[in-house]
């Protein structure tokens, strides 16, 4: 049996992930270890039979671990892949091993974010850019807000009605021939 990567004294021991799907956990940290290969057999058997998901409590965001963790099967240098923009959390990746590592609450944040059937998904670069182009837009908003103050909300609206506007264009060489003017 293989070591937790974070409590490297800790052997880690066969676990319920969720119904039935299994990984290896660690006892002291409570983090996971699941092998893409056992998770994938499970999302597609899952595919046919579908369970109405119950409503969910929300799940508290782990702490993220920004240090390099160390493959517990090969002992390889694991990637670390954020999830969501909303999550801080990375999931650790082995490519060799294809072997997942979560630390402690990190899967229950990923099923509160309906992201469970995703995992193969996650590892991917288009989601990693898709996630990397929302963040930006996100940082954006919020330094916009943060100029603009009170009058951001004034600014957006006036915004879409310019966007949907039909003489759009006129309009914003109207506004630029004002500014320069004054």
């Amino acid at each position: 049996m293989a070591n937790c990567p974070k409590c490297p004294n800790t052997k880690l021991v066969a676990s319920k992930v969720t119904g039935d799907l299994s990984g290896l956990a660690c006892t002291a940290c409570e983090g996971l270890l699941l092998s893409l290969v056992n998770y994938r057999v499970w999302r597609e058997a899952r595919a046919f039979n579908v369970v109405p998901v119950p409503d969910k409590a929300i799940v508290p965001a782990p702490e993220n671990t920004r240090a390099a963790c160390l493959c517990p099967k090969c002992g390889g240098v694991m990637s670390k892949y954020h999830f969501s923009v909303d999550a801080d959390s990375q999931l650790d990746f082995c490519y060799h091993c294809e072997e997942i590592w979560f630390d402690d609450g990190e899967w229950a944040l990923l099923s509160e974010l309906s992201l469970e059937d995703e995992l193969t998904q996650i590892f991917t670069h288009p989601w990693q850019r898709s996630l990397l182009e929302s963040k930006i837009a996100q940082t954006e908003t919020a330094r916009w807000q943060r100029t603009f103050g009170e009058d951001y909300q004034k600014i957006t609206e006036m915004l879409s009605w310019l966007q949907a506007h039909p003489k759009k264009s006129q309009i914003v060489a109207y506004i630029f021939d004002a500014i320069r003017h004054n």
